[in-house]
């Protein structure tokens, strides 16, 4: 049995209005560009993503937005370190965007879920943090922008 991840939900609170530039700098392609003040991350660190994780990213969102007088304000997304598998994409209608790494499903019950693919996501600075959370394949040198932070925060020293 493989042990679970850390961090499976996390939830982003923000004021309306745009995202500071301290803040843009650590948020990857699919989250910097929403308007809404809730974020909800599925992070998907072991798990393939299949209908199950589809499935319970959306009972995150669905008992979240219970809770919320503006359900328009909050976005979920699904992040996963592995690249999901083409027939996998299909089946749940999920169709990449103009932007790599960033899927949304045509159909109307899973569309409210945004698909992140980490593996696929662009080596633009701004994405490095999140990539930190990928697969034991990930190479350290994609994150030399932020490599004396990393390194200094975790006191471990990062190799290529």
């Amino acid at each position: 049995m493989s042990q679970s991840p850390r961090i499976d939900v996390v939830l982003i609170k923000r004021k309306p209005g745009a995202f500071s530039p301290a803040q843009l700098a650590l948020l990857p392609d699919g989250i910097r560009d929403t308007q809404v003040t809730d974020i909800l991350l599925e992070f998907k660190y072991t798990e393939s993503i299949n209908e199950k994780a589809v499935q319970q990213a959306l009972t995150y969102d669905f008992l979240y937005k219970a809770h919320k007088t503006d359900e328009k304000q909050v976005q979920s997304f699904l992040l996963s370190a592995t690249k999901p598998q083409n027939s996998t994409l299909k089946k749940l209608g999920y169709k990449s965007t103009k932007v790599p790494g960033i899927y949304r499903s045509k159909f109307q019950l899973v569309r409210q879920i945004i698909l992140i693919s980490l593996n696929e996501l662009s080596n633009e600075p701004y994405n490095a943090f999140v990539k930190c959370f990928r697969g034991k394949s990930f190479r350290a040198r994609k994150l030399l922008p932020l490599k004396p932070l990393i390194a200094k925060k975790n006191k471990k020293r990062l190799t290529h």
